[in-house]
């Protein structure tokens, strides 16, 4: 992970800025949290600094935002994140181009 002078740098932000985005994002409930990660998987146009935010917010919560973690880090599918049989009587599928068909290998 980047330090915290590194991303400030390079996303051009002072420290007040990024520390009242961190801090807008530490203050979402998990579900808030999960719905933000599954957003930014599948391709949502989020601002960089949004994303490095989130993912500072992330290291920060790790244990309190688990399953926003897991989403955010896994190669799986985010449409298998809440199926039913995801991990009981299927693995899901990982992330890769579309075929048209979500159960083509």
């Amino acid at each position: 992970m980047r330090t915290y002078e590194q991303d400030l740098k390079e996303l051009n932000i002072s420290a007040e800025e990024f520390d009242n985005i961190i801090s807008h994002i530490y203050d979402k409930a998990a579900d808030e949290m999960a719905v933000l990660a599954k957003a930014i998987k599948s391709g949502a146009a989020v601002l960089p600094t949004v994303k490095r935010a989130f993912e500072r917010v992330l290291a920060i919560r790790q244990a309190e935002r688990q399953e926003a973690y897991n989403i955010y880090y896994n190669d799986l599918n985010t449409m298998c994140y809440s199926c039913k049989k995801c991990g009981i009587s299927c693995n899901g599928t990982i992330c890769k181009t579309w075929t048209g068909c979500a159960m083509k290998n």
